[in-house]
């Protein structure tokens, strides 16, 4: 099996024969990356505190990830439609969109 991450090109040197004449050509073939890797999250299980009365566009944190797929980019969305917080799509930052109070909700996952 090839795997583009441990070697995209090979080298060949075909012979072909006919009696005592030969001749020879030097191949190089490319392997073509496909999507055979799963995205790694490098911060998982993050737990985060901050206080009701931060501002609005607070950044709270940088969410990491990374594939080990050559030609791939990752990217970030927030499975729930949250309207307290928001994730950059390309960048992976966690920001405070909308003002939070304890004592309407205390918990966010």
């Amino acid at each position: 099996m090839f795997d583009c991450e441990e070697n995209d090109r090979h080298a060949l040197v075909i012979a072909a024969f006919s009696g005592d004449l030969f001749a020879e050509l030097d191949v190089e073939i490319r392997i073509v990356d496909q999507n055979d890797n799963s995205i790694e999250i490098i911060d998982n299980n993050v737990f985060f505190s901050i206080r009701e009365d931060e501002n609005v566009g607070l950044l709270i944190t940088k969410i990491r990830a990374f594939d080990r797929d050559i030609n791939d980019k990752v990217y970030f969305h927030m499975k729930d439609d949250n309207k307290k917080f928001t994730i950059g799509r390309m960048d992976g930052i966690l920001k405070l969109v909308s003002e939070l109070d304890r004592e309407e909700q205390d918990f966010y996952e």
